[in-house]
């Protein structure tokens, strides 16, 4: 690992946790980011999505979320898919993908080329604020509710990423 590397982990206090899947994906396999605060939960959602042949890398938290993207977009090694929860300490997942939206602007993203993201959160969208909600459900972004992830996780993602790559 490069000290650059291990260096940006550190600052981010250990938070970042990347896993490949090597074992079972192939270099062609979509790459997502997987945000949640619960570690316990990201374990599962891992384990899910890797049994299906993706490349998954986690972060506890919205901000740490971010870097990884960032640090990604940088080095033109983008994720396929931005999964994340809604209510995290800190930034909470409307603010993770209303920054996620302003990086593209600034990149000049198409359309097109956005981000997809899925909103996977015990939270209901009625429960929110107006002003949330506007932020959460921009163009590119999914719903699903955590009670339903076990059975429909995979098959959410990969029509997500169908409809992408349409």
């Amino acid at each position: 690992m490069a000290a650059e590397e291990r260096s940006r982990r550190e600052s981010l206090g250990g938070m970042a946790n990347s896993r490949s899947g090597e074992s079972e994906a192939t270099e062609d396999a979509s790459r997502i980011l997987v945000v949640d605060d619960d570690a316990v939960l990201l374990d599962v959602y891992t384990l899910l999505l890797e049994a299906a042949g993706f490349v998954v890398t986690t972060s506890v938290g919205a901000h740490q979320g971010f870097e990884i993207l960032a640090e990604a977009s940088r080095q033109r090694h983008s994720f396929d898919l931005l999964i994340t929860d809604f209510d995290m300490p800190g930034n909470r997942g409307n603010v993770l993908i209303k920054a996620v939206r302003e990086l593209e602007k600034d990149d000049r993203v198409s359309d097109q080329d956005r981000l997809p993201i899925l909103l996977l959160t015990g939270v209901a969208l009625s429960t929110l604020s107006r002003r949330e909600q506007d932020d959460l459900m921009t163009s590119g972004v999914s719903y699903l509710n955590k009670t339903d992830a076990n059975d429909r996780l995979v098959p959410t993602v990969k029509r997500i990423l169908r409809k992408h790559s349409a």
